[in-house]
């Protein structure tokens, strides 16, 4: 679940003799989760969304019962492979994602910090629709930021997914449209 991640922070305040307030943190936590994700109006079109990167010759994806495919849900996106069952990454070539991509409206999490540099990484990329659109994200203007973070602030993650899916006004936390 997307808040599992975040129920570790009571494994901490256990070790740190912290209980009660660690417990407050998650409560408050899933509160302003759920909040949010109540208030996110997803009932007209849901953009379909690629997620992940190429690695050598593997594409690396969320799983559709993965923590990422779960907030992408609770944001108003329809991610492409959210049908794949586990929770860890798939191994895609960048074949059957070039093709599958053709029907996206959004990639979120790209390798790059513009769009030069990711067509530079790979030409390919110049050909997909996401990246003729201009719907690209990523974070790692700042990525030290996002690992520190998304794991005790889901809300967060949630909150960007749900910006970048049109559903909600707002400053992005995390990522940034790549130009």
């Amino acid at each position: 679940h997307a808040l599992g991640k975040a129920e570790w922070i009571k494994v901490f305040g256990a070790l740190l003799d912290k209980d009660k307030e660690a417990t407050t943190y998650f409560e408050n936590l899933c509160k302003s989760y759920n909040q949010l994700k109540s208030s996110i109006d997803s009932k007209g079109k849901m953009p379909k969304a690629i997620v992940g990167g190429l690695n050598g010759d593997v594409w690396f994806a969320p799983s559709g019962n993965s923590f990422v495919a779960n907030i992408l849900k609770d944001a108003g996106i329809d991610y492409i492979y959210s049908k794949e069952k586990g929770a860890a990454s798939l191994s895609l070539t960048l074949e059957q994602i070039s093709k599958d991509e053709q029907q996206c409206d959004v990639w979120i999490n790209a390798e790059a910090t513009s769009l030069k540099s990711l067509i530079q990484l790979n030409d390919k990329y110049s050909y997909f629709q996401t990246v003729k659109a201009k719907a690209v994200y990523g974070y790692l203007h700042d990525s030290n930021y996002f690992w520190e973070m998304n794991a005790i602030h889901p809300e967060w993650l949630l909150s960007d997914f749900a910006i970048i899916a049109g559903h909600q006004k707002g400053k992005l936390h995390f990522y940034k449209q790549l130009k």
